[in-house]
Order: C-alpha cells, then structure tokens, then sequence
C-alpha cells in the first residue's frame, strides 16, 4: 500500500515548469481500511502550516456525517499534539472540529471538519478541500458547493478519498467513471486526475 500512495501523491502533487500543480481535483479510490482518512489529514496538515498552505488559507474535510466528518480531524489533532512545534502553533477547538494557524506558515488559516449540511459550505473560500467517503453519498451537493468555493485561489485542490459506490448512478461512481476517461485520453481535462 505504501508504494500506491506514494504514487497517487506524486501524480497528484507534481507541479509544473512554473511550479504550480496542474492537478486541481483528484479522486482517489481505494478498499477500505486502507487508511485514507489518515493519509488525508498529513495532507489537510500539510495544507495549513505546512509547504502546501496559503496565507490566511481556508482548508476543510467533508464528510456525510458528523462521526466520519471528525475522523481526519482526530487524526490532525493527535499529530498536532505529539509535535510540540506545532501545539504551539494552532489552537485546536475540538467542540467545534476547527484549528486555527496562530503562527509561522498558513498564519491565519482555519482548518474546519464539516459533515454533509452542504449549506455550511457555501460561504467558504478553500484552497484545499478533501471529501471523506463519498462513495457513501447519494446527493453531489457538497463536493460541489466545496469545488465552486475554490475560485479565489490560483492553485486549489479538491480532493476526493473513498471507497467505490454500491450503485453505479451515484456521485462517487460518476467522478470514477469520469476520471477513467480522463486517464484513457477519451477527455481532455489537465485540471482532473
């Protein structure tokens, strides 16, 4: 599993001649208990106070509910809490599933852990947004609303982590089918991988 993680991060982070990433939307399919909530929150970390983060950045985890919501937010509260440099850092509001960049890189980036009231996500402008377990979900609401909130930013990323879904008609199984035609050549799309 470590070799196909490392290489879904190299195509999806590979930046270009002019140092930006082409790739602005990823989806990522893999079986379950592979850990990719885990994975997701060093990357949501990565995005707030650490080399992918922007100044005064927003980045956000989605989720359909509020337990699967919390689960990359557990993950970057524990990594957060064994590194002192980074305790120090952030203030980490476990109530609200938030951590805010007090200092250094990201200063003034708010992490948020949302579930699937896609209505909390229309006023949001991330840079870097991951959504959790999509396969799960039947209404596309919120992965779109968090792709229309990026426009702010020259370089965002939406990524989407889950298993596949049971039903082929479903929003995960669209972004999957969509993105073999990408890799096929069947679409030209530089932004989707």
């Amino acid at each position: 599993m470590p070799t196909v993680a490392r290489a879904i991060i190299r195509e999806v982070f590979t930046e270009n001649a002019d140092g930006k990433r082409p790739v602005r939307k990823a989806v990522v399919s893999l079986p379950r208990k592979c850990g990719k909530s885990r994975r997701a929150s060093g990357l949501c970390l990565a995005a707030a106070l650490g080399p992918l983060h922007q100044p005064r950045g927003q980045v956000v985890s989605a989720a359909n509910d509020r337990a699967q919501a919390a689960l990359i937010f557990d993950e970057m509260r524990a990594i957060i809490e064994a590194v002192p440099e980074f305790a120090v850092r952030t203030n980490v509001v476990a109530f609200h599933k938030s951590i805010t960049v007090l200092d250094g890189d990201g200063k003034g980036t708010i992490y948020k852990a949302l579930s699937s009231d896609a209505k909390s996500a229309h006023g949001l402008s991330t840079h870097f947004a991951v959504v959790d377990e999509y396969g799960q979900t039947k209404n596309p609401e919120l992965y779109e609303s968090l792709a229309t909130s990026q426009g702010a930013y020259d370089n965002p990323l939406l990524l989407v982590i889950s298993t596949e879904a049971a039903d082929d008609q479903a929003p995960m199984s669209r972004l999957v089918d969509y993105g073999k035609r990408v890799k096929a050549g069947d679409i030209e799309d530089p932004d989707f991988i």
